[in-house]
C-alpha cells in the first residue's frame, strides 16, 4: 500500500502543544474533510484547508480529496512535534507549518456592540435554522422554537439571559445560572451538541469583552462535568473556548459585531453559519448572549 504524504500548512496553538506531547494516538472520528485524533494530551483535528483555522486544527492542502478511504476510525497513529503518522496509510510532516493565532479582540464599547447586534438580528432573521438553540435568542417569538433540543434548553437559556447583567455588575455568577449552564452541556445531537456550542460562544464573548473573571468562574463550574455529559471532541472545543480561542470564522464574526462592521457582518455571519449543521448559529447565539448582557 502506498503511504500518502501530506505536508501540514498551519497548526492551531492547542494542536501544536498536543502533538508535541508525542506518543500513540487513536483515530476517533473520520469525515470527508477532517478526522480527529485522540492524543495523550488532548484531541486534534486534521482538516483540509477549506475548513479554516482553529485552535485544535492541523491544516493540509485541500487537493479535492477526502479522508474517507485514507484513514478509518480505530486506527492507531504516532504523533510528535515533527509529524503525524498512521501506519501504511498517511504521513503528515509538521515541519515548516505556520502557527495560527487569532488577532487581539477589539476594545469593548457597549454602544457600538449594541448597534452591531441590532444589525446582526436583521441579518440572522433571513437565515435562522429551524433546529438548534439560536431561535431562543433570535426568533421574534421564542415560543415557536419547539424542537426537542430547544424545548429542553428554553428555561436554562432564559436563566442565563436574566442572570448575566447582574453577574457582570457584581463579577459573580448566581448559583442558578451555573446550574443552568451545566444542564446545557451535551444537550443536542452531533459531534458538538447545541448546548456546548452555545456555551462555547458565551465563553468567547466573555473573553472578547474582557470579562475573564466571569469566564473562568463559569469554566470552573463546568469543567468537571465534561467527561460525563458530553463527547470528547466537543469537550476539547469547549476547553479552547475557555482559553479565549475558537474557529477563525468565529473570531472574525465577533470582531465584526463588536466594531459594528456593517460592510462585512453579513459575510462573517455566513462563514460561521457554514460550521456544522447548526453549530455555527448555536455559537452565534452564545456570542450574542454574552455581548448583549
Amino acid at each position: 500500500m502506498t503511504v500518502i504524504r501530506q505536508h501540514a500548512t498551519r497548526l492551531g496553538t492547542f494542536a501544536r502543544d498536543i502533538v508535541a506531547g508525542g506518543g500513540e494516538a487513536d483515530v476517533i472520528a473520520v469525515f470527508e474533510r477532517s478526522f480527529y485524533l485522540l492524543c495523550q494530551k488532548g484531541i486534534v483535528a486534521v482538516c483540509l484547508e477549506g475548513l479554516g483555522n482553529g485552535p485544535i486544527n492541523i491544516l493540509v492542502p485541500t487537493g479535492g480529496s477526502s479522508w474517507r478511504g485514507v484513514v478509518r476510525e480505530g486506527q492507531k497513529a504516532e504523533v510528535s512535534a515533527s509529524s503525524i503518522s498512521i501506519h501504511a496509510a498517511l504521513t503528515i510532516p509538521l515541519d515548516g507549518a505556520t502557527i495560527w493565532q487569532p488577532s487581539l479582540w477589539p476594545i469593548y464599547a457597549a454602544a457600538r456592540c449594541t448597534d452591531g447586534i441590532a444589525d446582526l438580528r436583521r441579518l440572522a432573521a433571513a437565515s435562522l435554522p429551524h433546529d438548534g438553540l439560536s431561535p431562543l435568542i433570535f426568533a421574534a417569538d421564542t415560543s415557536a422554537a419547539r424542537t426537542p433540543t430547544a424545548l429542553a434548553a428554553r428555561e436554562q437559556v432564559a436563566t442565563l439571559i436574566r442572570a448575566l447583567p447582574d453577574a457582570i455588575a457584581t463579577q459573580s455568577w448566581p448559583t442558578a445560572a451555573l446550574s443552568a449552564a451545566a444542564l446545557l452541556i451535551g444537550l443536542g445531537p452531533g459531534l458538538t451538541p447545541s448546548g456546548d456550542d452555545l456555551l462555547g460562544g458565551l465563553l468567547l464573548a466573555l473573553s472578547a469583552r474582557g470579562e475573564t473573571t466571569l469566564r473562568d468562574a463559569l469554566w470552573d463550574a463546568l469543567v468537571d462535568e465534561l467527561n460525563d455529559l458530553t463527547v470528547p471532541v466537543s469537550a476539547m472545543h469547549l476547553t479552547a473556548a475557555a482559553h479565549g480561542l475558537g474557529h477563525e470564522a468565529l473570531h472574525d464574526f465577533i470582531n465584526a459585531v463588536m466594531t459594528n462592521d456593517t460592510a462585512h457582518l453579513g459575510m462573517r455571519l455566513a462563514a460561521v453559519a457554514r460550521i456544522g449543521a447548526t453549530s455555527g448559529f448555536d455559537a452565534v447565539a452564545g456570542v450574542v448572549l454574552g455581548l448583549n448582557a
